[in-house]
């Protein structure tokens, strides 16, 4: 049985991330704006199965360049090949090797924002751990369901190793 270590949270795995090229719709937010979230992922919707060079079965959620007043870019992706062509629609995002922290959110996709900030707030302000600057993703598997919002995530954390 996997341990609950705060509020729902259970205690992350530590994975050492491949590097990836992603491709999807990207928007500028802050902790305000960011309710608008859900509207590019179904804008997205229609790029998916449509993008050159996809590859696997996974979707991404990519937030990165954070800035010292809050604001971010999140991009909603699908993984390509590296050497896809780049289309004027899309944006596109490396992702580097690196150690990462790998929550599992279990509950409905309208947490987590909850669990997000739990993460950040809770856990690696008295854990070991220190974030380490580069893109943070949420992994959407072939298990989850974006119709009902269930099935499951997971979060991706980059960490100093």
């Amino acid at each position: 049985m996997t341990e609950t270590i705060v509020d729902n949270l259970t205690e992350p795995r530590i994975e050492t991330g491949r590097a990836m090229k992603l491709a999807g719709l990207s928007e500028r937010y802050n902790c305000e704006s960011s309710a608008a979230i859900p509207s590019l992922w179904q804008r997205f919707g229609a790029h998916i199965g449509n993008i050159q060079g996809q590859v696997g079965k996974c979707a991404y959620g990519a937030k990165y360049d954070g800035d010292d007043n809050g604001y971010f870019n999140y991009m909603c992706a699908w993984e390509v090949a590296t050497n896809a062509p780049d289309s004027a629609e899309l944006h596109y995002l490396e992702i580097p090797v690196q150690t990462y922290l790998v929550f599992t959110h279990t509950d409905h996709i309208s947490t987590i924002r909850q669990t997000c900030i739990t993460i950040w707030d809770k856990y690696l302000p008295h854990s070991e751990y220190k974030a380490a600057k580069g893109p943070e993703f949420e992994l959407y598997d072939e298990k989850f369901d974006p119709v009902t919002g269930l099935g499951g995530l997971e979060i991706w954390i980059p960490i100093q190793s």
